[in-house]
């Protein structure tokens, strides 16, 4: 029997497993071995062990316990627990199968394709994709359709910095007349004029980096190699992401983590 873990659980496990815990699965979907973007994962997580799909165009993630998964499998088990938290929050017994999934702007088309593939495995029927920020201005824009005038459009700048990668979208807003026979009718119309993006700056690069900082400390402390011990980074990492939020709003912090390796532990003091 296979038990899946996700989110906080998951993460408790990666602390001290982390060769069994796969994230950040958007770097791999739809790419093959040579990418540069599966290069740079196999350097953030150099604990996994990743293979080209010999039977697909694609990527196979070996688990150490002798499973193997496409990168689609795992994403259809995300979308499959997406769908279940949907539906208990929707009540009523409601079953879902179709959706329409946001994409981040920059997917080609072999990215687009492996995330239409993980929506057929987790058995849901995908309407469209639609870009994120697309998604953001269509939000923002419903509900504020009043302050959009006839021919004269409205410009905005959505921004979004994520996890993985950050994306800027300008859009315009403005009121179309057109006619249902004898009767005119306002029309809004959104128009995306232009995208702009970094596929590999985002919280987690911040994350990584804070990673290192913190294991350089530590090894400059302690005459320790962290950097070869995988559960040792595994939890600097997860403090790391600690410290990303605590110094969003404080200027200085005293980091502690106990038994980082060897039974020794770790303080140190940041400042920014």
């Amino acid at each position: 029997m296979v038990i899946v873990f996700f989110l906080e659980a998951a993460l408790s496990t990666a602390t001290r497993f982390p060769e069994k815990v796969f994230t950040n699965l958007l770097d791999l979907i739809g790419k093959t071995i040579d990418n540069p973007l599966v290069k740079l994962y196999q350097k953030r997580f150099p604990y996994h062990n990743i293979t080209s799909n010999p039977d697909a165009s694609g990527l196979i993630l070996h688990h150490p316990d002798g499973l193997s998964f496409t990168t689609e499998e795992l994403l259809a088990m995300i979308l499959e627990k997406v769908r279940l938290y949907a539906e208990l929050y929707v009540g009523q017994n409601v079953k879902i199968t179709d959706c329409t999934i946001v994409i981040p702007s920059y997917f080609t088309q072999n990215e687009r394709n492996a995330v239409l593939s993980a929506a057929k495995l987790a058995g849901l029927n995908v309407l469209q994709l639609v870009n994120v920020n697309t998604a953001v201005a269509l939000n923002y824009g419903i509900y504020r359709t009043n302050d959009f005038v006839e021919n004269k459009p409205k410009y905005f700048i959505f921004y979004d910095m994520g996890a993985t990668s950050t994306e800027a979208t300008i859009v315009s807003y403005q009121i179309k007349k057109t006619k249902d026979g004898a009767y005119p009718i306002r029309t809004p119309e959104l128009t995306v004029l232009g995208v702009g993006y970094d596929r590999t700056l985002g919280g987690f690069e911040m994350q990584l980096r804070l990673r290192d900082h913190l294991a350089k400390l530590f090894q400059e402390q302690s005459k320790q190699d962290v950097f070869n011990n995988k559960r040792a980074l595994s939890k600097l990492l997860k403090e790391a992401g600690k410290v990303k939020n605590m110094l969003s709003a404080n200027n200085e912090i005293l980091v502690r983590v106990e038994n980082v390796m060897n039974d020794i532990d770790f303080k140190a003091q940041l400042k920014i």
